[in-house]
């Protein structure tokens, strides 16, 4: 008996399913059997679903790395952020710091100045005050 490529894969599907059922149960069905075409149908059924379901995941891995590459700029970009952000707080408190310094350097070299002015007002006394003392005498 001869058959078409078509009718080739149906009588093996039949004849599959009626090799698995017997494999199972021991029992021993024939190809015009009612409950083999619901068989095949079944088994026709499931290789579609899994087929999908593959696809299906797929999709769902490939959704998954796509994510993954954008979580990895997502936190290239905040950290290069949080680095800006600390470089700028950085700066802020290094010109704060440079101020506040400089404005104490100048707030004591003024002391030394007023300190060196009434040094040298007190030696201008004491001088004068010599003066007057040695005139006094002489």
């Amino acid at each position: 008996m001869s058959y078409s490529t078509e009718e080739n894969v149906k009588h093996r599907d039949v004849e599959n399913v009626i090799q698995q059922v017997f494999q199972i149960s021991g029992v021993k069905l024939t190809a015009d059997d009612p409950i083999v075409a619901v068989l095949v149908l079944q088994e026709k059924n499931q290789a579609s679903a899994f087929a999908l379901l593959q696809k299906e995941t797929q999709k769902l891995l490939d959704s998954i790395t796509e994510l993954k590459k954008y979580r990895e700029q997502v936190l290239m970009e905040l950290m290069s952020e949080s680095k800006r952000g600390s470089e700028q707080t950085e700066e802020k408190i290094i010109g704060l710091l440079s101020k506040h310094l400089a404005e104490f350097e100048l707030s004591r070299f003024q002391k030394n100045i007023v300190t060196s002015k009434i040094t040298l007002c007190v030696m201008g006394l004491a001088g004068m005050i010599t003066g007057m003392v040695l005139r006094s005498f002489f």
